[in-house]
């Protein structure tokens, strides 16, 4: 990481860059494919289910004079509450269920690099997670959404249409929050948005590379355009 000071324009500005990246990479994955949305939403699913209780845990380590921080945790831990059982149904629907693909290191890696950050360092780290998370939704989820529903249909995609619809508000929601990050306490939050990025990247290969193998050979020559990780 840059040690450099880091100041709120410096660290929305990296914040942007980076997640037009994978917004940028998100417009050459093939959604159109059940198979490779299915091993994405399988991913989604794993990510999901410690999303209430990542935020669970910063608002409970939040105290005192971090009571507007706390306030935020526990208002995004009702937004995001039952998000899991979404991404289920478009599973099931789609003919999958929550175990059909393992997950991959780099899933593992997005939510356990915040249990340490809370745990170790500091829990408005978490709002680096989060503002990646919101911002590449608003970035890539309209393009997604429109491709999974052409190809798949609304009814299998309540995930992202619930996601993708109130994306806007959300990425104000959590920029007015960092906006009030102290400034000794903003390295942290971008070691988190830093790592995120690495580890949601990753993960988007590993989902093309599953897609690549269970479908074989035609599906190489459709995704050949494609940068290699």
């Amino acid at each position: 990481m840059n040690q450099q000071k880091i100041t709120n324009p410096a660290l929305f500005s990296i914040f942007e860059n980076q997640a037009k990246i994978v917004g940028d990479f998100c417009r050459e994955l093939p959604w159109e494919n059940k198979t490779f949305y299915g091993i994405w939403l399988s991913q989604m699913h794993c990510f999901l289910k410690h999303a209430t209780p990542m935020l669970s845990l910063a608002a409970s380590k939040l105290r005192n004079e971090d009571y507007f921080f706390h306030a935020y945790m526990v208002r995004h831990n009702l937004e995001e509450l039952g998000h899991e059982f979404l991404c289920e149904k478009d599973l099931q629907r789609l003919g999958f269920s929550a175990t059909s693909f393992p997950e991959f290191i780099e899933t593992a890696q997005l939510y356990q690099s915040q249990y340490f950050f809370m745990n170790e360092e500091d829990p408005l780290a978490l709002l680096g997670n989060i503002y990646y998370l919101e911002v590449l939704s608003l970035v890539a989820g309209p393009y997604v959404v429109e491709k999974l529903v052409m190809a798949h249909g609304a009814e299998n995609c309540k995930l992202l249409l619930e996601h993708v619809s109130g994306d806007k508000a959300h990425v104000d929601d959590v920029s007015h929050v960092i906006a009030r990050v102290p400034e000794s306490r903003l390295p942290i939050v971008l070691r988190s948005f830093e790592i995120s990025h690495e580890c949601y990247l990753r993960m988007l290969h590993s989902c093309r590379d599953l897609y690549l193998k269970i479908e074989g050979p035609q599906a190489a020559v459709a995704v050949e355009h494609m940068d290699l990780f």
